[in-house]
């Protein structure tokens, strides 16, 4: 068998893998349909491209062109998603994105600039291609899921290049810097007691929240919530975590409606922007920056 033929078989047999992954991921119906008989194709805009319709503010617009890299029409050597893992910096003049990978294989996109917003989805390596999805979006609700394949042309402890085509059809290698959250930092100054305040003056609602973060990886919410004219304790236990830049927790046990600031048995990620002896500023998956005061260390 040739090397084109060996190559267009392993593409045929990541199609395969392809779809599978779109029904895990996307829920999907199963697809029956035989293999793709060709080798992987152009996708539509570059990360450059992205940039660009930011300034759009428009969801469709910004899913639709997260990481569409040109896929080579060969197939390359496996990638080790270990090294992948962790944050990917991207930035021009005007506009600067982050994208972080977590191992359980989901992904979170950072833009700041002439639009600020968050992305978040899911992703699979399978060899050097890089499937992903964009699930939420900081500026568009029930967004339908934009599917998006990638190939990594080099990649290390340092940086990661991709080809790209931009939308005048110019092809070109686009590099990206790894970036290195002060994970120790975070996790020497996050743990204490910090006081969410939120007051909604037009309905009169309101939220005082305590939580607090122990060195052994525990975590405790107690708090009370008004809200629809009712008054509702909250308290509740779990663990948490810093991991790359982000503060991860879990609520394994709540009484009352906690599932607002941690939702209970589901893990919530939220970027620590900064913390020091008396705040903690955070961005939340929403995209929206919150302020927490320290109570005790």
């Amino acid at each position: 068998m040739s090397d084109g033929s060996k190559n267009e078989t392993k593409c045929q047999q990541d199609g395969g893998a392809n779809r599978r992954w779109r029904r895990q991921f996307v829920h999907e119906p199963p697809d029956h349909s035989p293999p793709p008989d060709r080798r992987w194709l152009t996708l539509s805009l570059a990360v450059n491209d992205f940039l660009q319709s930011l300034s759009l503010g428009s969801t469709a617009a910004i899913a639709a062109s997260v990481l569409s890299i040109v896929v080579s029409t060969g197939c390359r050597q496996a990638i080790n998603s270990q090294i992948l893992e962790g944050c990917w910096e991207y930035e021009s003049p005007s506009e600067q994105a982050t994208w972080t990978y977590f191992n359980d294989h989901t992904w979170t996109m950072i833009a700041t600039g002439a639009t600020n917003c968050v992305l978040n989805g899911t992703w699979l390596l399978d060899g050097s291609k890089l499937f992903s999805v964009t699930l939420e979006s900081s500026l568009e609700q029930n967004l339908a899921p934009q599917e998006e394949t990638v190939e990594i042309v080099r990649l290390d402890s340092i940086g990661m290049t991709v080809k790209s085509k931009s939308g005048n059809g110019v092809v070109r290698n686009i590099k990206f810097r790894r970036k290195l959250p002060p994970d120790a930092d975070f996790n020497e100054n996050v743990p204490g007691t910090w006081q969410f305040a939120m007051t909604n003056s037009r309905n009169g609602e309101w939220v005082t929240l305590m939580s607090t973060y122990q060195r052994d990886g525990t975590a405790l919410w107690d708090g009370v919530m008004h809200l629809e004219a009712r008054t509702q304790s909250i308290r509740g236990t779990g663990v948490w975590r810093v991991e790359h830049g982000f503060l991860c927790t879990v609520a394994t046990n709540s009484t009352g409606d906690l599932t607002e600031g941690v939702p209970l048995n589901n893990l919530s990620r939220d970027q620590i922007l900064d913390v020091d002896s008396i705040q903690l500023r955070y961005l939340n998956r929403s995209g929206k920056t919150n302020t927490v005061k320290r109570v005790t260390h």
